[in-house]
Order: structure tokens, then sequence, then C-alpha cells
């Protein structure tokens, strides 16, 4: 039995509902971070997903990472990556995936968000004003992550109209 997958583009605006929906995809992987991890309680995962709602549908993430990493020698173990792309509808079958389970003792774990040009174009007075929507604390990371010797596997498409979530899985 043979299987097939097929996309479909089309320009659409992007809701409050979808980004929600979308948050919603990312959330419940944070969920099975808790749960197998225990890097965070409950708390903060629904600070979290606000925060990352915001961030999205403001439209100034263009990637959001969670990251565990050794805090010694800086150098990430697992790291979820969903890459946000903005202004095309892209159709998959996008049911929440089960992500690995690895064995994370002694690792540190951030969530990252790297920015766009939109919010490039903020003024530090937009952009703190902007901060200070968020629950938890936010700002400049200078970590000198290093991904050596691992493998990246992309596995999902979280999608709503016109907004999509690409997951990426890096393990080493």
């Amino acid at each position: 039995m043979s299987y097939q997958t097929s996309t479909i583009t089309r320009t659409e605006t992007i809701t409050h509902t979808d980004v929600r929906y979308l948050v919603w995809k990312i959330k419940s992987d944070m969920f099975q971070l808790r749960i197998f991890h225990e890097c965070f309680d409950q708390n903060y995962e629904d600070n979290m997903a606000g925060d990352l709602f915001l961030w999205t549908f403001g439209g100034y993430a263009e990637r959001i990472k969670f990251t565990f990493f050794d805090p010694n020698t800086y150098k990430v173990k697992y790291e979820i990556s969903y890459y946000i792309e903005r202004g095309r509808v892209v159709g998959v079958d996008e049911d929440a995936g089960r992500i690995p389970f690895l064995n994370l003792q002694g690792t540190t774990f951030k969530v990252l968000v790297t920015t766009n040009e939109t919010w490039g174009r903020l003024i530090p007075g937009e952009r703190q004003k902007f901060y200070e929507t968020l629950a938890l604390q936010w700002g400049t990371s200078n970590l000198g992550l290093s991904y050596e010797g691992g493998t990246w596997s992309e596995d999902k498409t979280y999608s709503s109209k016109s907004i999509a979530a690409r997951r990426s899985i890096y393990t080493s």
C-alpha cells in the first residue's frame, strides 16, 4: 500500500484563532516535555504558551526553540525547533506527534525565540512595551550553543489558514 501527501498553498489573513490553534499544537509538545522531563511546571507551561501566542500573533517570532544543553560545554543535546511561516497556507497531516524521550538529566532547559525583520524594525520603546505584555522575563540571549555530532529531522508541520510552524527535532 502506498501513501501520498499533498500540499496546498494559498494566501489568507492570519487571525487570532489561527495563531491560538498553532500555539495549542506547540503547547501539546510542551505538555509532553513537562510530563516526561519535569523541566517546568504547569504554571510555566501556561504562561509560556501565552507568551508564545503574543510573539507569534505580533508577527515577531521567526523560530521558537525548546533547547536542552550541557551547562558546562553549551553543547545542545536535544532541541525542538518550530520555524514560523507566515503568509501562505500549508495543508498537511498535522496530528500532534510524539516526541522522542531521551535522558536529559544534567542539562539546562531554555526557550529561545529567534526574532524576524518585523521585530528588528521596532524602536526600543516599542520593544519594551511588548515585553511588558509578557508573563515571563524575556531578553537577548548570548548563549554560545553548539550543535555537534547530532542529527536534525523535520517531522511535523502545524498550520492554520495562513500560518504554519514547521517542527524539527535535533538529537545528539
